[in-house]
């Protein structure tokens, strides 16, 4: 099954094309939407709602798949959130954002965090299907692993006694948020 992904991250586009063994997932030469939602899962919609639009304007009419992720500290409120990717404004790279999440982090204690993922297939018919998936865990204080992306560094999950970031692709792929909401889609899907 062909699937169009709405993104221009190519991390997401090799983390959900390994998530999602038997569906052949492709990103877009372009694409481009403003997310303006209020929850991941209005982002995820967006996104998906966007990409299809633009297909169908060019006679396309196959499956869609739109991610929305963040990170949530709890100390912080829930944020970055929805505007993880965005965090500190535009222009900073993901070091500086790993770095401003530290700074902000300071004297707290309660360092708790969770990803999050979100995902929406519209199928070619229209009918949509969103399911989300989770990983709980903890912000620590400096940056451990070279792997991964994002924030991983700086995740670190207490069962595993490491980052996201420490984990091999397998080990992620296992249990990581997209991991939790692939498993979901897939189970929804019947793949």
């Amino acid at each position: 099954m062909k699937v169009m992904l709405a993104t221009g991250n190519a991390h997401k586009l090799k983390e959900l094309s390994a998530l999602l063994p038997g569906i052949e997932l492709e990103k877009p030469d372009a694409f481009a939407c403003e997310e303006n939602g209020l929850t991941y899962e209005e982002n995820a919609s967006i996104k998906a709602e966007a990409l299809r639009e633009q297909l169908l304007k060019n006679g396309i009419a196959i499956p869609v798949l739109a991610d929305d992720s963040g990170l949530e500290v709890e100390a912080l409120g829930g944020k970055p959130g929805i505007h993880s990717a965005r965090f500190g404004g535009p222009g900073l790279s993901q070091a500086e954002r790993n770095a401003l999440l530290l700074k902000t982090l300071e004297g707290k204690d309660d360092r708790n965090a969770r990803f999050v993922s979100v995902l929406v297939y519209i199928d070619a018919d229209g009918r949509k299907t969103t399911v989300r998936g989770e990983v709980s865990g903890r912000i620590i204080e400096s940056e451990r692993g070279a792997g991964g992306f994002g924030y991983d560094p700086l995740f670190f999950i207490p069962e595993r006694g490491c980052t996201m970031a420490e984990l091999s692709e397998k080990e992620k792929n296992e249990i990581s948020h997209r991991a939790r909401s692939a498993a979901a889609l897939k189970e929804a899907l019947n793949v």
